[in-house]
């Protein structure tokens, strides 16, 4: 299970984090696959079912507030 906890930077919107968007790639980028996530409780989940043979997954995650328009990913990759 892949959870997400998304925090607004500081300086950043003041409303909170209403949706969030998670894709994965298992070829170091080439291509990337939207995950489903559901919200519980201030975060987002998803389980990722990696390929055969996948040694690694690469995360990108981008979220959104009711008042702007979606931040790109901040932070470490996975």
């Amino acid at each position: 299970m892949f959870s997400v906890k998304p925090v607004v930077p500081a300086g950043g919107a003041k409303d909170a984090v209403s949706s969030v968007r998670l894709e994965v790639s298992y070829d170091d980028g080439a291509s990337w696959r939207t995950q489903d996530l559901k919200a519980a409780n201030g975060t987002w989940q998803a389980r990722l079912h990696a390929p055969v043979g996948a040694d690694y997954v690469s995360v990108r995650v981008t979220g959104s507030t009711a008042a702007a328009s979606p931040r790109p990913p901040t932070g470490p990759s996975a």
